[in-house]
């Protein structure tokens, strides 16, 4: 099994949240002239590196993995991400809670939806994570 990189549009989230780990890909986005073209390259680097440190400037984006990313919510977010199979369905799907619920006892989400591949579920779980994280 490859590891899965997030999304940009997830990475891009992440590292608004607080995302500062380690990575050994990134995003650079590149402004073509002064138009609004953009282009985004996704690089690998020879040694990890944490892209969104300030050093590196607003256009460097950390891509971890999905699961790098999922651990990071765990670790340090105390959230915890479980995706499981739909039978009936024949899809994936997720739930997230608290690792310590007496922190946040209400950070409880459920997708509404079933997704095809274990990956998508999982892609969808952290974004929707990230979006409602404060």
């Amino acid at each position: 099994m490859n590891e899965q990189l997030v999304d940009f549009k997830t990475a891009k989230l992440a590292k608004k949240k607080g995302f500062n780990w380690k990575c050994n890909f990134y995003d650079k986005c590149i402004i073509i002239y002064e138009a609004q073209n953009i282009e985004y390259n996704r690089k690998k680097f020879g040694s990890y590196e944490n892209w969104n440190h300030r050093k590196y400037g607003t256009s460097f984006t950390s891509l971890p993995t999905q699961s790098q990313l999922q651990k990071w919510l765990r670790e340090e977010k105390n959230i915890s991400l479980l995706l499981e199979m739909v039978t009936n369905e024949v899809g994936y799907s997720w739930t997230s809670y608290r690792v310590n619920p007496e922190e946040e006892p209400n950070f409880y989400f459920r997708s509404d939806f079933v997704w095809d591949s274990y990956e998508e579920a999982l892609e969808n779980g952290l974004y929707s994570i990230l979006k409602k994280l404060k």
